[in-house]
């Protein structure tokens, strides 16, 4: 959804501009795309947190398989880790 706010803001940013000459009613147009373009922006650079009560995870030093930490042996290969 961010970047569809992003987009239609952008769009409606340049169309505002362009054609502000031909009508005073476009300058709400411009506004309202420069609001839209800098609020998708903002609420997209936030992004999504990393989940914190997901497990960690380690990778094998052998095979190089993913595996969860705390992981004794790999399932894999067998190594110690």
């Amino acid at each position: 959804m961010l970047k569809s706010l992003t987009i239609i803001g952008f769009v409606s940013l340049i169309l505002g501009i362009f054609l502000t000459i031909n009508n005073a009613y476009w300058a709400l147009l411009v506004i309202f795309g420069f609001t839209m373009f800098i609020l998708g922006l903002v609420l997209g650079s936030s992004g999504k947190k990393k989940d914190q009560n997901g497990p960690e995870t380690v990778y094998c030093q052998n095979c190089g398989s993913v595996l969860t930490k705390g992981t004794q042996f790999c399932p894999y290969c067998g190594k110690k880790l």
